[in-house]
């Protein structure tokens, strides 16, 4: 036994590293093959991230702070400009009509009569009517745009500005054919609309102050009776009328009924045959009236920077040459704005602001049919 494990043994110092080596490569091939494979993990699918990414994605590009950068003399000319909603050949028709108005009313020479034929040359008149009626098919923006410059004349600025939304009022509270038969003779600009919404004696928004009435009489003609404060003596009078004692509406009155009478700034109506407006709701009326806060913000927004480039032009060769500044002149600007600006509010804020408190949200009962009325079901117009 001795003699053969002498014989079976052989002891030798590399014998042992080489097998370490190999048995220590071998496991680190293991290893690595193992982290090799593909591994299956269930994963779950987070949609609030997905959101989120949606959300990012459609966002416009960062806008600096306005202000901001205001108190750094930093002007972000982009956020002031209109929009760009028209297209090249209509930009250029704008642009056009604008150079054409600019020119008479910014002309001191000119008279009233002058910059009146300039409107209608130019079919202001019908600027917000379909083009197949004569008009202009133009958007708010156009409509601004047109209004700054006649602004400079605040009388027709006033003018325009009603006419513009009671074309908006006869196109949703007439029947087409009625329409079609007064939408010619409005947009040519012979014969304008004219708002009278407020009263004289209702110094409270309230549905009792409300003294214009409209009656239907034995021959089934609506007549309306009382005064409105108006700023023109003819034309077409879209009157607001109390009906039935509680409800609201509107008359169109036709230029030359009888029955009308113009004095001090109100006009009396006493008996007056008128059409109704009974496709329209006092909502949807509401609504349509409230345009007129676009455009008194725009005309005292003109008013107030005319009366800034004045007092400029005045003021800033005296500071320099040294010359004395009459107190008076700027006492008079300021007389003169204050009263253009009260003006404005009292022709058009005022003309809305009634039946924006007064309107109410009505449901398919409270509307009537085209052409009916609660107290006659077939009552005639002035057609």
């Amino acid at each position: 036994m001795n003699v053969s494990r002498h014989l079976c043994v052989f002891r030798h110092h590399n014998v042992s590293k080489n097998i370490y080596k190999k048995f220590r490569s071998s496991s680190i091939n293991y290893q690595s093959t193992q982290s090799a494979q593909p591994r299956v993990v269930d994963e779950k699918f987070d949609f609030e991230d997905l959101k989120v990414l949606e959300r990012a994605e459609r966002r416009k590009a960062k806008i600096r702070p306005f202000m901001k950068d205001i108190f750094v003399s930093i002007y972000n000319k982009d956020l002031l400009a209109y929009p760009e909603i028209l297209n090249k050949e209509e930009s250029e028709a704008l642009d056009a009509r604008i150079d054409v108005l600019d020119k008479t009313f910014s002309d001191p020479e000119k008279s009233k009569d002058d910059r009146s034929r300039v409107l209608k040359g130019t079919r202001m008149y019908g600027a917000p009517a379909p083009l197949t009626n004569n008009g202009l098919a133009s958007n708010s923006t156009e409509l601004i745009r047109y209004l700054e410059i006649i602004s400079t004349d605040i009388n027709l600025g006033l003018e325009i500005s009603d006419h513009w939304v009671g074309l908006e009022i006869l196109k949703k509270g007439l029947l087409d054919e009625h329409y079609q038969q007064i939408i010619t003779d409005v947009t040519s600009g012979e014969h304008s609309i004219v708002l009278a919404i407020k009263e004289k004696i209702a110094e409270r928004i309230t549905q009792s102050d409300f003294r214009t009435t409209a009656e239907l009489d034995g021959q089934n003609v609506w007549r309306i009776t009382g005064e409105k404060i108006c700023n023109k003596t003819n034309g077409y009078f879209l009157v607001l009328c109390c009906i039935e004692g509680s409800r609201l509406r509107a008359y169109l009155v036709h230029p030359g009924a009888d029955g009308v009478s113009y004095k001090d700034g109100v006009v009396e109506f006493k008996k007056t045959t008128a059409t109704p407006l009974s496709e329209i709701s006092e909502q949807a009326l509401a609504q349509t009236l409230g345009l007129s806060r676009l455009h008194a913000a725009t005309l005292c927004r003109t008013t107030l920077k005319r009366a800034m480039h004045s007092c400029v032009e005045y003021v800033q060769p005296r500071v320099f040459s040294g010359e004395g500044i009459e107190i008076f002149f700027i006492y008079f600007l300021f007389i003169y704005l204050f009263f253009n600006i009260h003006k404005i509010y009292t022709f058009l804020e005022s003309n809305f602001k009634f039946i924006v408190c007064n309107s109410k949200s009505e449901g398919p009962s409270e509307l009537q049919a085209p052409g009916q009325s609660r107290l006659n079901p077939t009552p005639r117009t002035c057609w």
